[in-house]
């Protein structure tokens, strides 16, 4: 299944993978000098660069631990193609994009402190509330937040599955017609 994303969502997916990549081939380069972790200055500027990360794309991360320097430059390569072409992405690009969008949507709510259900008379006082002073690096989540029912947060909120990620693993399990691990594996493999 391919889909297109905007050009603006394959800007934002670009920078995520720049970002990783730098982050990757850094840590390869300490590892490769026997260092196994950074005090100081370094230490707190690369945790910076994992949180400016993990803010923008929750989940991000575990790409990070999951795939090599190269892996990550190659996907990074993938979305300069589409930029240029103009061409459907491929189904792992399109999944990582959507589970980004609803798991940043999902932590905008629970950062203005929403953790349990929401009343329907009440989501849409909430949502012009988180669109009134809009985070700009939150404006994939927002975007999703502008479309999703207030059934789908409360699921999110309250999860039958144990986790909010779980939920939405499950949702994309529904959207693009493949099971849960399938999709998750995509994240963490040289799709």
């Amino acid at each position: 299944m391919r889909s297109r994303l905007s050009k603006s969502a394959l800007e934002a997916l670009r920078w995520k993978y720049q970002a990783l990549t730098d982050l990757r081939e850094k840590r390869e380069g300490y590892e490769a000098a026997g260092l196994l972790s950074l005090e100081g200055e370094a230490g707190a500027a690369r945790r910076a660069a994992m949180q400016r990360v993990a803010h923008r794309f929750p989940g991000a991360l575990r790409e990070l631990e999951a795939l090599t320097a190269a892996q990550l430059m190659e996907r990074g390569s993938v979305i300069e193609g589409l930029l240029v072409s103009g061409d459907a992405a491929p189904l792992w690009l399109v999944v990582l994009w959507e589970f980004h969008r609803r798991t940043q949507g999902m932590l905008l709510i629970k950062r203005v402190g929403k953790r349990k259900a929401l009343r329907e008379t009440e989501w849409p006082g909430l949502r012009a509330q988180l669109m009134e002073a809009p985070d700009p690096e939150s404006d994939a989540g927002l975007k999703w937040l502008q479309s999703a029912d207030v059934a789908t947060l409360n699921r999110y909120l309250d999860p039958q599955r144990r986790r909010m990620v779980d939920e939405i693993w499950w949702d994309l399990s529904v959207k693009f017609q493949r099971p849960v691990e399938v999709l998750r594996a995509l994240m963490l493999e040289n799709a």
